[in-house]
């Protein structure tokens, strides 16, 4: 078994413009699908963002934090473990914000959440470990080349697979089966659920009903629910 841990990793989508605006004042952030204006915008804010416009980073370079900060179990929210500055700005830019997964190989992202609407709000969801769960009937995965993807009309990001480990993980949810069984058919567990948790808080999951309860919210219906929706806070 590899038991290597997965990095998160983030960047801005590539169409993502900075500017300067009002003699340096405000720094605006452009993309095709909005402009957001960052008033004051803080050194760490900018270094960040700099970074981001080249690819995906892990945001502990940025802020010189030790190895593994800003980590956590599969389905972690990390957003609330950055500096105060640099979460509030990344708050706002969830819709312009890529979130891959990446490993310690040095290949690139295993995975990336790409938004594609301003409604974009993203965090990783892991069903608990007996759920069982597959992909939404609405999700379509082709193949792009290099990489797969995976595209839903009822969701606000598409989900890249770029290395073989995501498109096998990926493809074992499309039958039921639990995130345990499918660490435990997977060659690198904890990446297999990051995965997972990656995909579902892409709202790209349907999951069932298990006996240890309604676990994740929201469960709308007392039967099968439809997808996951992570809440944000306005």
């Amino acid at each position: 078994m590899d038991g290597r841990r997965p990095r998160s990793l983030w960047s801005l989508r590539d169409d993502a413009v900075l500017e300067d605006a009002e003699g340096g004042r405000v720094l605006v952030v452009r993309s095709a699908v909005d402009r957001v204006r960052l008033p004051s915008p803080h050194p760490l804010v900018r270094r960040a963002l700099d970074r981001m416009m080249l690819g995906p980073i892990s945001l502990e370079n940025v802020v010189d934090a030790p190895r593994g900060a800003f980590e956590g179990s599969p389905g972690t929210d990390l957003i609330p473990a950055l500096p105060v500055v640099l979460a509030t700005a990344l708050g706002r830019l969830q819709h312009l914000v890529v979130r891959s997964i990446g490993l310690d190989d040095r290949r690139g992202p295993v995975l990336s959440v790409v938004p594609v609407c301003r409604q974009a709000r993203f965090r990783p969801v892991l069903p608990p470990p007996q759920r069982r769960v597959r992909l939404s009937c609405r999700c379509r995965l082709t193949l792009r080349g290099a990489d797969a993807e995976l595209f839903s009309s009822a969701a606000c990001h598409r989900v890249l697979l770029h290395r073989p480990e995501a498109l096998l993980t990926t493809r074992m949810l499309q039958r039921c089966v639990t995130p345990a069984q499918a660490a435990d058919r997977a060659t690198a567990p904890l990446l297999a659920q990051a995965i997972i948790a990656h995909v579902a808080g892409a709202g790209m999951v349907t999951a069932f009903p298990g006996e240890e309860g309604s676990g994740i919210s929201p469960l709308r219906d007392p039967g099968i629910f439809d997808q996951f929706l992570p809440r944000w806070p306005d």
